[in-house]
């Protein structure tokens, strides 16, 4: 995404050039008709200039997107880099084989021009078998990644969710509560004269006690040391 926003801002700085070329030459006065632009451009010392500076900037623009794009999508699409990475690698690779990547900008932009021709019809097969061969061309100008690759691991599926259970869905953390509190063992102790009562939860004594000591407590009629009885109530939602 990144990598996309900064071709449009190319892209925009492009057209910003290209309209004060244009005032630089003709001014701010705008055609009257496309015949009368037109023999403005061709006939006019100022049209042979507006052809010429705007060939040249347009030419520089387009090299630079050119190089900035040409490995780094593929790239970014490979490997776990970042943009920065990504542009600079395309930069270099551009530079390293100046011959082959003129070539491919050509076949490129040769290309585009024969499927416009169409009505832009004719991209809907070009732009597959560009981008089908931009893959070939990363893959022959980077050296391969030899170094292992991630494990994929998919992600678990997700439990069925019933409409019974839409407003429960809407607020998840009730439900863990209710979960937490349906695992307590919520116990009344009480001293012998019945002056002092005390709920706690006794969960983490059963979880660490044996079987042995629960069943000898339960004989007792849950009776504690120092004549505290203590009466596990069933759990509480």
């Amino acid at each position: 995404m990144a990598l996309g926003l900064l071709l449009m801002v190319i892209f925009g700085i492009w057209l910003a050039v290209a309209h004060a070329i244009y005032v630089t030459n003709f001014g701010y006065q705008e055609p009257t008709s496309l015949n009368a632009f037109v023999h403005k451009v061709l006939t006019t010392p100022e049209g042979h200039s507006l052809i010429i500076v705007g060939n040249v900037v347009g030419f520089l623009f387009a090299v630079l997107a050119f190089s900035l794009s040409v490995v780094s999508f593929p790239l970014l699409l490979d490997r776990n880099v970042g943009v920065t990475v990504a542009a600079l690698t395309s930069v270099r690779a551009v530079l390293r084989n100046p011959m082959t990547m003129a070539l491919w900008g050509l076949i490129v932009a040769g290309a585009l021009v024969i499927g416009s021709l169409s009505f832009l019809l004719g991209l809907a097969i070009v732009m597959p078998v560009l981008g089908h061969a931009t893959w070939h061309l990363y893959r022959r100008v980077v050296e391969p990644d030899l170094s292992p690759r991630p494990e994929y691991r998919p992600r678990p599926p997700k439990p069925r969710r019933y409409a019974a259970d839409f407003p429960a869905a809407l607020f998840p953390w009730a439900g863990v509560r209710a979960i937490e509190s349906a695992t307590m063992i919520h116990t009344q102790c009480h001293m012998a004269d019945e002056k002092m009562n005390v709920t706690f939860d006794a969960a983490p004594w059963f979880s660490e006690a044996d079987a042995e000591s629960i069943t000898r407590l339960a004989q007792q009629g849950w009776v504690q040391p120092l004549d505290r009885r203590c009466s596990p109530a069933p759990p509480r939602l």
